[in-house]
């Protein structure tokens, strides 16, 4: 079972400590999509417990079901499906894994598929993955920015057209946080990629074809690391980042006064996200691995 990274010279995982939490554990989680578990989401789900939309998959304007249609290993994949973006809660499918708050490495895994039909992103953006997230929401708040409000940060993976095939890109400083409390955005830029730095992947996907997905995101204030690997093939290493997003001890606060926020999360997962009006997308995830260990192996 050799240890994800070791092949690559370039990855080098900073071992500055851990803020101190009881409750904190190492966990590596596997989906398959060949359980009837991988497929639940939702607050007391054991894997997705902090999917979003779930009411768009149940009313059937989204769908997240297994499917023998396109399958990397296994008899089943699971399916994704935009069936009618037309509003925000019909435009976003996140099926994420909620983990401690003080929790610093984020492990994800993913083999990805888009079928030889799939349209829509030349004039849309298009969320993948979400490879670690901060979100906080003070309830009865509006959902607009403001510390008082609602805060967000992510490293998620997106796709943009190059020729007939895509890139993977992602945006550095991608949220919406005020940490010290100055009304200023710590992380300044928006609304969405406007005004960001953005990475892409040397590598190419193309339509038809499973490719595997690995991100690696070390959460750190000033040594932050942001990595992804294509078919095992390193696209980009961000080191020495501000990946922080909202503070741990925040975090931590919103995590205990479940009274007064509605949401306060750290996850990653899988996601099938785009424009409102955007074109219906059909995706398909296989082999799925999430982890907050140091190194991950598989």
């Amino acid at each position: 079972m050799p240890v994800l990274g070791l092949q690559s010279s370039s990855l080098n995982i900073p071992s500055y400590g851990r803020v101190s939490n009881q409750a904190n554990v190492h966990e590596t989680i596997v989906v398959d999509f060949e359980a009837p578990e991988h497929f639940e989401f939702g607050v007391t789900a054991p894997i997705w417990d902090a999917a979003s939309t779930h009411g768009s998959v149940k009313a059937g304007y989204c769908l997240f079901e297994p499917s023998i249609d396109n399958v990397h290993g296994g008899a089943q994949s699971a399916k994704l499906a935009l069936l009618q973006p037309d509003i925000d809660e019909r435009r976003r499918l996140h099926f994420e894994h909620r983990w401690s708050f003080d929790d610093k490495h984020f492990w994800t895994v993913a083999w990805y598929y888009l079928p030889t039909d799939f349209v829509g992103v030349d004039a849309e953006w298009h969320e993948i993955l979400r490879c670690a997230t901060t979100y906080m929401h003070r309830k009865g708040k509006p959902w607009t920015f403001d510390p008082n409000n609602y805060e967000w940060w992510k490293a998620s993976l997106h796709l943009t057209p190059h020729n007939d095939r895509f890139k993977i890109f992602a945006a550095i400083g991608l949220g919406q946080v005020d940490n010290d409390g100055d009304g200023v955005n710590d992380y300044p830029g928006g609304p969405g990629f406007v005004g960001r730095r953005l990475v892409y992947s040397v590598d190419t996907i193309g339509r038809g074809e499973w490719n595997k997905l690995v991100t690696y995101v070390y959460r750190d204030k000033e040594h932050g690391v942001f990595q992804f690997w294509l078919n095992d093939v390193l696209q980009w290493d961000e080191g020495e980042i501000d990946t922080l997003g909202i503070s741990f001890e925040r975090m931590q606060y919103a995590y205990e006064h479940p009274e007064i926020y509605s949401m306060a999360r750290v996850t990653s997962g899988i996601s099938l996200y785009t424009g409102i009006g955007g074109t219906p997308k059909t995706v398909y995830f296989d082999d799925v691995i999430l982890s907050n260990n140091t190194k991950l192996a598989y």
